[in-house]
């Protein structure tokens, strides 16, 4: 009996060692989201009420928008003790788009892994803990809760998705870029910022293919369940379903040999190309092995990393997943233990009051990075928890906007310079926070053009893809490492152009040879044109002949299909091959550059222009420069030249989303196109009066949502097999076209060039002077410029001094020997 009660007495004070209390629970929790109530004064945004990282919500209709807790329903006697202390929870599934709620990372260092808690995926010993509700999903695989680097390609990309069918599990995968060998021939993973990301550890297995990793226990079945996500400090992933071990569907293994839902997210180091990494202070100057930095996955460590549920952010386009309703979201810095875990689902998370103190510079903007000098730009703020009475914040260049800490202000930039705007947020209960943006003006731009891009400013030479100050750039459908637009650097000149190549389909392609296209785009932020407003674009392109593959023998197709033009639409994916956004055309008022062989192998053929008119319905008609032929151009257009176009666009349209229905109450954009190539005297209209095409038919609904304005400039290519359908790039040669020079008219349509050339010093020596002028930056054809001189202007006896100078890109010089008296100069082009 004494034995019995020793037993007894043991098994007690076991059972109550390994009990757990709410306080042992929330130690570690960092972010919280109960779902059950939205942020105070706000109709679409959900509070993380301890670290304020606070969730947007967006797509939902017009309606949820303006009563906030329509989001809200109570689950009534469905709810669950776990789930916190309101019985309500998130609904994702109105019509006509599922809500989806975003987080916007402000950034983590990539030397140290120090920075904000979100991305979940980039984080060692961490939790993620949510309650989910739904119905199995049909069709494809949708975005329960997705991470990406925003703004940017589809990889990285961090997903748990609903599995496509009649599986009522949920997925995990991790996508990154595809390996290419490094500067120093290894294989190595490149980031956007030029650095190589290697897997430090194991087999190399950094990556979990999509669709790869399934949970085994229900997940889809309309009742509710709670999902818990470890990563462990190795890097080992486990999944909790209901408080009980998932060790996934598949054969993968952990490091120590037990079975788990993925494999694990090897440690991974970082280094520079030139082995300097330059992002630390003083640079550091470790070359591998032993230059290891820390464990953050590429593209996921900058400010504007998007932390999605619901669907996802990517590519600069919001879109929905599956119907289903959420609750109390929590991340903790640290792997939870197993009888936490059951404490949270028995018990769940209680007694947490809201934050109601911290400071959220959710953003702090300018529409454009660099304008012309004398102009304006648009700066863009959004500030949570500051005060609103004066001092709460103040941005240099703008004064006291305490009374509105969500607005936008234009300011004049009139100094040739680079400007910098601070932010200054305070609510006098935590630490000032401040946000700093930088715009450089750019002389030379005449006051009826609006700089919109030339590239040789803010953009450095780039080679895998073009993102970043405005612009997007987006890989095809299968996302390889062909095929993206690039700013490169021709004749000293920085232009965009796509990066070709040749590669086999060994990626389970449907359509055999494939380098998919690819799409780039900038947005007109403070440009954007409104329904019924006039205005032209300007723009340069050159195209030269792409050396074909001789030594294929597949019967191929080769078919190069250019689109560039203005549009609302969003381009979740880019184009799949061939076929530019949508297959007939141009999303919006556009023009095609496109060169087709029709034989099997590739033979030379000529480059032509096309432009679709459309009606709101069909394409009524094509113009063709090489069927219509306009001074002499029926065999296509040059090659190494330059062309300029002015495409003036009349935005007669007000096509929109309202309330679910689709409205196209006027018809489409009425738009014209004139060309000049440079050296001739004067341009030529090639058509006027075409419809361009904004078909909500051809749009991705959830996240191609049309409008009424015209707010981006958008550039795409697209390459095609004809003879049985296939999508595919066999060209060796890069910048097969070049474009350059984006402005827009500050008002109607403008016949002028925006920029040709200017004067900006003449600086007179003993026995020399030397003139300076701003000059245009050369593409294919460089271009030159005379010098005259004269000693007198009364009267005037030029004389060409030189003749045939080539540019110099922005500035050209040149330097008239022997001069010792005042003479007058005067430069002409072409």
């Amino acid at each position: 009996m004494l034995a019995a009660l020793l037993a007894a007495v043991a098994a007690f004070v076991t059972t109550s060692q390994a009990q757990v209390t709410l306080q042992q629970v929330t130690n570690g929790l960092v972010s919280y989201y109960p779902l059950d109530q939205l942020v105070p004064g706000s109709t679409n945004s959900t509070p993380d009420v301890l670290s304020r990282r606070d969730l947007s919500m967006f797509l939902a209709d017009s309606a949820h928008f303006m009563n906030g807790p329509a989001y809200l329903i109570s689950t009534n006697v469905d709810s669950h003790p776990g789930m916190g202390d309101s019985t309500n929870v998130m609904n994702l599934s109105q019509s006509p788009s599922p809500t989806v709620m975003v987080y916007f990372g402000t950034g983590q260092n990539a030397l140290t892994g120090v920075g904000d808690f979100l991305p979940f995926i980039n984080q060692r010993g961490a939790t993620m803990n949510f309650w989910i509700k739904g119905a199995v999903p049909g069709g494809t695989d949708q975005r329960v809760m997705a991470e990406c680097a925003q703004n940017g390609n589809n990889v990285p990309f961090f997903s748990l998705s609903s599995q496509p069918g009649t599986k009522l599990s949920l997925g995990y995968f991790l996508r990154a870029v595809q390996t290419i060998p490094d500067p120093n021939g290894v294989t190595a993973f490149p980031m956007f910022d030029g650095t190589w990301e290697l897997p430090l550890a194991g087999n190399g297995n950094t990556i979990w293919n999509q669709a790869a990793s399934y949970a085994t226990n229900t997940i889809f079945d309309n009742n509710w369940h709670m999902l818990t996500t470890i990563i462990e400090t190795n890097g080992d992933l486990h999944v909790f379903v209901d408080g009980n071990y998932d060790p996934g569907a598949n054969t993968t293994t952990d490091l120590e040999g037990n079975a788990a839902m993925a494999s694990s997210i090897f440690l991974t180091n970082v280094y520079y190309q030139t082995n300097i990494y330059p992002f630390s202070t003083p640079p550091t100057n470790n070359p591998p092995p032993n230059g290891f930095v820390r464990w953050v996955i590429s593209g996921l460590d900058a400010a504007g990393a998007a932390t999605a549920f619901g669907g996802f952010d990517r590519n600069n386009t919001i879109a929905g997943g599956p119907p289903i309703h959420l609750s109390d979201i929590g991340f903790w810095n640290r792997p939870l233990q197993t009888n936490e875990i059951r404490f949270v689902m028995t018990n769940g998370i209680s007694g947490l009051g809201f934050n109601s103190n911290a400071i959220i510079i959710v953003n702090f903007s300018a529409d454009f990075k660099e304008v012309g000098q004398n102009h304006t730009v648009q700066l863009n703020w959004n500030v949570i928890g500051a005060n609103s009475t004066p001092g709460g914040i103040v941005i240099s260049g703008v004064g006291d906007v305490s009374a509105t800490p969500s607005s936008s202000a234009i300011v004049t930039v009139a100094k040739n310079s680079t400007y910098t705007f601070t932010l200054n947020a305070h609510n006098g209960l935590v630490v000032d926070k401040h946000a700093t943006v930088t715009v450089q003006t750019f002389a030379g731009v005449p006051s009826d053009w609006n700089l919109i891009q030339r590239f040789d400013g803010v953009f450095g030479n780039t080679t895998t893809g073009i993102n970043g100050n405005g612009w997007v750039g987006l890989t095809g459908y299968y996302g390889g490492n062909l095929d993206r637009f690039n700013v490169v650097t021709v004749n000293g000149n920085k232009v965009l152009s796509p990066k070709s190549g040749y590669g086999p389909d060994t990626a389970n392609s449907p359509v055999g040879w494939d380098s998919l296209g690819a799409l780039a785009y900038g947005g007109l932020n403070g440009l954007t044109i409104p329904p019924f407003q006039k205005n032209t674009l300007f723009f340069r392109f050159s195209v030269t002949e792409p050396t074909g593959i001789p030594y294929l023998t597949t019967n191929l197709f080769s078919g190069l299909d250019f689109v560039l033009g203005l549009t609302d639409f969003g381009f979740a994916t880019g184009p799949i091959g061939g076929a530019s956004p949508p297959a007939t055309g141009a999303l919006g008022p556009g023009l095609r550059i496109q060169q087709y062989d029709s034989n099997n192998g590739y033979q030379p053929a000529a480059w032509n222009l096309v432009a679709d008119n459309y009606d709101g319905t069909n394409v009524l008609n094509t113009y063709s420069y090489t069927a219509d032929g306009v001074n002499g151009s029926a065999s296509g257009l040059l090659t190494n030249v330059t062309y300029y176009c002015w495409l003036d666009v009349s935005n007669n349209n007000t096509m929109q989303s309202i309330n679910g229905t689709v409205t196209n109450t006027i018809n489409e954009p009425l738009y014209a196109l004139w060309i000049q190539k440079q050296g001739d005297p004067s341009r030529t209209q090639l058509f006027a009066n075409y419809g361009g095409d904004r078909s909500w038919a051809n749009a991705g609904q959830n996240s191609d949502n049309p409008s009424p304005n015209l707010n981006k400039v958008f550039v795409s290519v697209a390459t095609e097999n004809l003879l049985n359908n296939d999508q595919g790039a066999f060209f060796a040669t890069n910048n097969m076209i070049l474009i350059d020079d984006f402005y827009l008219s500050t008002n109607g349509y403008s016949s002028t060039i925006p920029r040709l050339f200017n004067i900006t010093s003449v600086v007179r020596n003993p026995t020399n002077a030397i003139v300076t002028w701003e000059s245009l930056g050369s593409m294919f054809q460089t271009n030159s410029y005379s010098v005259q001189r004269t000693f007198s202007l009364n009267p005037a006896a030029w004389v060409t001094v030189t003749n045939g100078m080539p540019s110099g890109g922005d500035f050209t010089s040149f330097t008239d020997a022997n001069i010792g008296q005042k003479a007058f100069y005067r430069i002409t082009w072409p």
